[in-house]
């Protein structure tokens, strides 16, 4: 009971991180002077006096993937896959991170800038591989999850590079085309998963 209430509230601390980083990436729309979500990545909210704002959602979000990161683990539905699995969407947390340490520093030539990068190619190979490693256990409890992780990781690997790709006039649309599907996944990990902590396995 105490392991299945812990899945839960895994869950429900997951969900909500993934709404306040939306919304306040929406806010940082309306209340930063002249900026343009379209052209303008989510980085370029990290100036100025809202800053703080973009900060407090990807700190959720690293919250988020914390709490979902434990409730997998004990979840307990697979072998190394599913613990490898838990483990990627904890090291995504720590990436997250970073990502909201050193995001004033994205476009500039400077170590910060170089940080900032580092960290975001991290991010994209940590959440391939938290989709890939996380198929055979999410099979186990459900079929359609499965499939659902392995459409999702295997599109990442394709879109995920065509970023560097994209017309500048579209950094900021791609940008967030790519952050809601991670967030499409961390959202379903903790709806589908955790919070429905009667079907399968707890540790």
């Amino acid at each position: 009971m105490a392991t299945r209430r812990l899945v839960r509230t895994c869950g429900l601390i997951g969900l909500f991180g993934c709404l306040v980083a939306v919304v306040t990436d929406v806010m940082g729309w309306i209340l930063v002077d002249g900026y343009d979500p379209i052209s303008q990545t989510i980085s370029n909210l990290a100036v100025g006096r809202w800053s703080w704002l973009l900060d407090l959602g990807l700190y959720l979000l690293a919250t988020a993937c914390f709490a979902t990161a434990v409730g997998l683990a004990a979840r307990r539905l697979g072998g190394a896959s599913w613990t490898f699995a838990a483990a990627a969407v904890a090291l995504l947390g720590i990436d997250v991170i970073v990502v909201a340490a050193f995001d004033e520093y994205a476009g500039t030539t400077n170590p910060g800038a170089d940080v900032h990068s580092a960290a975001v190619y991290a991010l994209g190979a940590l959440f391939a591989l938290a989709c890939l490693l996380a198929v055979p256990g999410l099979k186990r409890l459900h079929g359609s999850l499965g499939r659902f992780s392995l459409v999702v990781g295997l599109a990442w690997i394709v879109l995920a590079p065509l970023f560097f790709l994209v017309p500048n006039a579209w950094d900021g649309a791609y940008e967030r085309f790519l952050a809601l599907i991670l967030l499409g996944w961390l959202a379903t990990m903790a709806s589908r998963v955790l919070l429905r902590a009667h079907d399968g396995a707890l540790a």
